[in-house]
């Protein structure tokens, strides 16, 4: 039986670059005997495969094949292919309601379960940004810690992360369950060759390392995406805004939102949670989930600056300018 390797996230722990990965290193991966399939892709990963199942929302044109169509014309890749090994990625798959229909899905393989986890302070407040870029309606206000509050209790991505795993270990069984911490004195040597390390397959300078993808936004210019979703217009018009805003300069963002206060906070109220991951899944003894210090309260910071109104306001009647042309 071939191995399936299933990335399923979570959201903010470089899925955007293992995917590049994967779609870059596609051909010398096949020699290596994984093979990266062309079935399920949309959009650089295999959203597809989620979307079929019901998991994630489709806002695209096309129709979503159905998922017997999928698994068959998968099936058939696989058949048709010498690798014994198969590496499939969507961060979407984090959020399933049925892990069981996913089970069903890729009943055909002995399916291994990739989740790259972060410390949470570092997981929302990195996340912060992006959802303000991509969310029509925010139902937090315009701050960190009501983003928090959200992500902890409503988000449709569950971040309690000893829950997920159980979840996922009570259908797959907890050995087919591969836990990776997602910290940088953690990789060896970086994020893509700890991914090659998990696929057992040995690194080397042939392999293609993704640049920066995800560059980070300052608080002016998201004051200014949210902003311009107060306007009376709709929502497609409300996009491309959105789009011209991106493409203006942005100041720099240091992605240092949280007070060491509430990032204190955050990792006490989770560790509990980390000691047992690290045991449960890691085998470490000393509970040990992430290697960084952690925070403190009097650790340095720097508050960032509120956002000027009449800079933002600037941002978005520009947008709008450029329209009009």
């Amino acid at each position: 039986m071939k191995t399936l390797y299933l990335h399923i996230g979570y959201p903010k722990t470089g899925t955007t670059g293992i995917q590049r990965f994967l779609a870059d290193n596609k051909f010398l991966l096949e020699k290596r005997g994984v093979l990266v399939p062309a079935t399920g892709m949309l959009n650089g990963a295999h959203y597809l495969f989620n979307f079929s199942l019901g998991i994630g929302t489709y806002e695209g044109g096309k129709e979503v094949p159905k998922a017997e169509d999928l698994q068959a014309e998968l099936r058939q890749e696989i058949e048709q292919s010498a690798c014994d090994k198969i590496v499939i990625s969507s961060e979407y798959f984090v959020t399933a309601r049925s892990i069981r229909a996913v089970k069903d899905f890729f009943q055909d393989y002995d399916t291994k379960i990739i989740v790259y986890l972060r410390r949470h302070d570092l997981a929302f407040e990195s996340s912060f940004a992006q959802a303000e870029k991509t969310t029509l309606d925010p139902p937090w206000d315009f701050n960190i810690s009501s983003f928090a509050l959200y992500s902890m209790c409503t988000n449709g991505t569950p971040y309690n992360y000893l829950g997920t795993l159980r979840n996922w270990a009570e259908i797959f069984g907890r050995a087919a369950i591969i836990v990776r911490p997602f910290e940088k004195q953690q990789f060896v040597p970086d994020l893509f060759g700890d991914l090659l390390a998990v696929l057992d397959v040995a690194d080397g300078p042939d392999f293609i390392r993704p640049g920066v993808l995800n560059s980070s936004l300052g608080y002016e210019t998201l004051y200014a995406l949210r902003l311009a979703r107060k306007l009376n217009l709709p929502a497609t018009a409300i996009g491309r805004v959105h789009g011209r805003i991106l493409a203006m300069p942005s100041e720099k963002s240091s992605e240092r939102y949280f007070s060491p206060a509430l990032r204190t906070a955050l990792v006490n109220h989770y560790m509990p949670t980390y000691r047992q991951i690290a045991q449960e899944c890691l085998g470490r003894a000393d509970g040990k989930l992430f290697m960084d210090p952690a925070p403190k309260p009097s650790d340095p910071w720097t508050a960032p600056p509120e956002p000027d109104f009449a800079k933002a306001a600037e941002r978005v009647l520009k947008a709008l300018g450029t329209l009009i042309k």
